[in-house]
């Protein structure tokens, strides 16, 4: 089950990004791919 985002794990866009975890890169980049700007699906 997951639990809601923490502050910690949001990812705010910018020309230095900083990830907590290798799964938020990984997450970031596939919405990146999608073409998603806020990572969420439509």
């Amino acid at each position: 089950m997951r639990l809601p985002i923490t502050p910690k794990e949001m990812v705010w866009g910018g020309s230095q990004l900083c990830f907590s975890s290798k799964d938020q890169r990984v997450w970031f980049e596939r919405m990146r791919e999608r073409g998603e700007p806020s990572g969420l699906a439509r």
